[in-house]
């Protein structure tokens, strides 16, 4: 027979098993391919870590006071700057306001004369009218009729007024802040001087005159007087 290539000794592999073969041993290029994405994958955790633990620092701040927090200033405008400056030119300054002279205040006017007291035109006061002091009722003439005496010191008014055109006479007054009406002894009265009736069974009563109004007793001694600073009398009524 000749040679037998099925009894020729074959490839051997590892431990003289002809069937067998380790894996190639790694060769340096892919060893530093290996190391590579290693490195990478370190780099890409290591910046993950970093992201996130900034991520939690900000989200804590924000959470904390919001006092801690830096102040800001305020920029202004260029815009509401330059329109403040413009208005400030357009305003009149001060030292021209100052150098135009004063105006001379214009004189007062003399104050009008008080209710009770004569006018400058007639010489009677502005709150007399024919029927007695207006604004106050207790020295004013009843219904139309007419005083024929007038008087006042200001305070104290008097009247003594006559009934219709031909009546007799009566007085009326608000006198030491008390308001009173009696009516005139015809058979006293004259020569500027009018007396009321008796006031009581003691005789007391009024009298009247340009002087002022004085109340006496039965006796005939003043019990309380108040004198007049302006008094008329109408002799036609």
């Amino acid at each position: 027979m000749g040679n037998n290539d099925w009894g020729s000794p074959g490839p051997t592999g590892p431990a003289g098993n002809p069937w067998r073969q380790d894996d190639p041993a790694p060769s340096k290029a892919g060893g530093l391919a290996t190391g590579i994405i290693v490195a990478a994958v370190a780099v890409v955790v290591l910046v993950i870590g970093l992201v996130a633990a900034g991520v939690w620092m900000w989200s804590s701040q924000g959470d904390g006071d919001e006092s801690a927090s830096p102040a800001f200033t305020a920029v202004p405008d260029d815009t509401t700057s330059a329109a403040a400056g413009a208005e400030s030119e357009t305003e009149t300054p001060s030292s021209v306001q100052s150098s135009t002279p004063p105006r001379s205040p214009s004189p007062s006017r003399s104050p009008s004369a008080s209710p009770s007291e004569p006018s400058a035109t007639s010489g009677t006061p502005s709150n007399l009218t024919s029927q007695g002091w207006r604004g106050v009722s207790a020295a004013t003439c009843n219904a139309s009729d007419r005083w024929v005496f007038a008087g006042t010191n200001g305070e104290d008014h008097a009247v003594v007024c006559r009934v219709g055109e031909r009546g007799d006479l009566y007085y009326r007054g608000y006198y030491n802040n008390r308001a009173a009406e009696y009516d005139i002894d015809m058979q006293r009265a004259g020569s500027g001087r009018w007396v009321t009736r008796s006031l009581d069974s003691n005789g007391s009563r009024v009298e009247i005159s340009g002087s002022g109004v004085r109340v006496v007793d039965g006796d005939g001694d003043s019990v309380s007087s108040r004198d007049f600073t302006w008094s008329s009398e109408d002799a036609d009524r």
